[in-house]
């Protein structure tokens, strides 16, 4: 696949898949994986679940359920307006100069004399 195509279907995972109300858990080849006990565990203690067995810790232990939530909805804003502008549609999201009031919740400029 081209890049352009797996960063859609990366953006279409994020955005719709139904696995985040389980947790995503990787696990390399030839190694067991996490027992359900300890997905359940996870689950239980944080809102969004991305595991390692590896090192066994969430690596999403950060994000609220809200933050989560938006981050979906980004994502299939993202995806529409690339299908929309087609091979502009990177372009447009990524490389467009954003004023720093619309980028950010909170902006404090100081003015000195």
């Amino acid at each position: 696949m081209r890049a352009m195509q797996i960063f859609r279907v990366t953006l279409n995972f994020i955005a719709t898949a139904k696995i985040w109300n389980s947790g995503l858990y990787f696990r390399r080849e030839g190694q067991k994986g996490i027992s359900q006990e300890e997905r359940i565990l996870y689950k239980e203690a944080f809102p969004v679940v991305i595991c390692d067995p590896s090192a066994p810790f969430n690596m999403s232990f950060r994000i609220p359920r809200i933050g989560f939530i938006e981050l979906q909805d980004e994502a299939a804003l993202t995806l529409k307006c690339i299908e929309k502008c087609r091979d502009g549609g990177f372009e447009e999201i990524f490389m467009t100069k954003v004023d720093s009031a619309a980028k950010y919740d909170y902006c404090v400029r100081y003015y000195f004399r």
